[in-house]
C-alpha cells in the first residue's frame, strides 16, 4: 500500500519530480480544476514533457502519459 495522501498519482509526481522530469496535469485534470468540466478524472494520467519511456503502475492500474 502507497503511503501517500495523494494515491498512486500523487506518488508518481512526486517520483517524476525526484527524477527530473518536467509534467503537468492532464488536459481533463486542468478542465476539472477550472471549472470547465464537472467529471473528476478517475484514472492517473499526467502529461509529460520530454523523454520518459518508463511504464509505472500499481495494483494493475497504469499511468497514462499525455504527450
Amino acid at each position: 500500500m502507497l503511503a501517500n495522501p495523494g494515491g498512486f498519482t500523487g506518488a508518481v509526481r512526486i517520483a517524476l519530480t525526484k527524477l527530473g522530469v518536467p509534467w503537468e496535469p492532464s488536459a481533463a485534470e486542468r478542465a476539472y480544476n477550472e471549472g470547465r468540466s464537472t467529471q473528476i478524472p478517475m484514472n492517473p494520467k499526467l502529461k509529460v514533457k520530454g523523454r520518459f519511456s518508463r511504464r509505472l503502475s500499481y495494483d494493475g492500474k497504469p499511468l497514462v502519459i499525455e504527450r
